[in-house]
């Protein structure tokens, strides 16, 4: 019976041991990693603005020129 419960502080005791060094590890991939200081998200937000920026002022101008269409046609006819 005390097999086991040894077992069971080794296994706990490793468990820790592991959750600290990978803890230790990703700290040390966020100081190194490119992706976390070139602040990507913040580029990204500001491409997707950009680009739906972009259909709307298409989606627009063909909603326009649509209407512009008719009206003229509707003039001549």
């Amino acid at each position: 019976m005390s097999d086991q419960n040894n077992d069971t502080a080794d296994e706990k005791r490793l468990r820790l041991i592991i959750r600290d060094e990978t803890n230790n590890l990703l700290m040390a991939h966020l100081k190194l990693c490119p992706f976390v200081s070139n602040e990507v998200e913040k580029r990204l937000r500001a491409v997707e603005m950009k680009s739906s920026t972009i259909a709307g002022l298409i989606i627009g101008s063909n909603i326009l020129g649509a209407a512009t269409g008719a009206t003229v046609a509707k003039m001549l006819l």
